[in-house]
């Protein structure tokens, strides 16, 4: 727990990222508590270098449906994430224990269609924009 701090840095780090991949895959417990700290720097750790490896075996290898949920709310806009948590005992974890994704988000916001095509819209654009970026690295 002392490192807690340091977990996105480790993330971004040369040599630490191969230590951080070993938490991720052999401390289960290490990742209700990595979950909030990766999701939001996501955009940014997956342009990179370094952090893009741990978080990509991250969501493939070891993530549970549930914690892939929850790292994937890191893409939504911030009044989905606000509103999304007020009605949870946790972080985007429903009473039941069900991690709500954005079709939940969607429903709670109501029939108006100016706020569900604005959220959208902000999730089509960070998509987008990261998408493009990755092209651009690939080639």
């Amino acid at each position: 727990m002392e490192l807690q701090p340091q977990w996105r840095q480790m993330m971004e780090s040369k040599y630490s990222k191969f230590l951080m991949g070993k938490l991720i895959r052999y401390c289960p417990s290490i990742r209700p508590l990595l979950i909030p700290t990766l999701s939001q720097h996501l955009t940014s750790l997956l342009f990179h270098a370094d952090a893009s490896q741990p978080l990509s075996d991250f969501f493939d290898l070891w993530a549970s449906s549930k914690e892939r949920k929850l790292l994937v709310r890191g893409f939504y806009p911030k009044e989905v994430q606000i509103f999304d948590g007020l009605k949870v005992k946790g972080k985007g974890v429903n009473v039941d224990g069900e991690v709500k994704g954005l079709e939940g988000a969607l429903e709670d916001m109501g029939d108006e269609g100016k706020g569900r095509e604005r959220v959208l819209n902000d999730i089509e654009k960070t998509i987008a924009d990261v998408y493009v970026a990755l092209l651009v690295l690939l080639e």
